[in-house]
């Protein structure tokens, strides 16, 4: 898990309009299925997840929403590290048929990427400074729609 002294972009108070519906992810494993729903309205996304219900909202003061290039994030403030404030982010785009959710893995080659974007790392492991142009660079470069977790529109 990668954490970010700041979000990127611009904050923004409300979901774009055009995400608000419900999108449906199923994973498919040996002699199964998963099911995930999430239903995106104006000012909340709700989760349903095996194990997991969650309403994540915009009026959560840990919770917010950015707007940077062609992406969009959805930002957790975490627990601070030292006297930073740290943010979990998740990065996403979206069209008329789906959702593009991206990872932001802590592995070797997303830390060199980070760092030939210019991303630079703070002392803490897993810890980055934010630096607009640089991650915006690097989404732009590294992101892909076939390493995203892709949910259909179902209405």
């Amino acid at each position: 898990m990668m954490l970010f002294t700041d979000i990127p972009g611009m904050k923004m108070k409300q979901y774009p309009k055009e995400l608000s519906g419900t999108y449906q992810y199923i994973q498919k494993g040996k002699n199964q299925a998963d099911t995930q729903i999430i239903t995106v309205s104006e000012h909340a996304v709700e989760m349903n997840m095996p194990f997991i219900e969650r309403l994540v909202s915009l009026n959560d003061t840990d919770v917010l929403m950015s707007h940077f290039g062609h992406f969009y994030f959805l930002n957790f403030k975490k627990d601070s590290i030292g006297n930073q404030q740290a943010w979990l982010i998740y990065p996403f785009k979206f069209d008329e048929k789906y959702l593009y959710i991206y990872p932001l893995m802590l592995d070797n080659k997303s830390s060199k990427r980070m760092l030939k974007c210019g991303i630079e790392p703070e002392k803490k492991a897993g810890f980055f400074r934010m630096d607009n142009d640089a991650f915006k660079q690097y989404c732009q470069k590294y992101l892909k729609k076939r390493h995203a977790t892709k949910l259909k529109r179902i209405n």
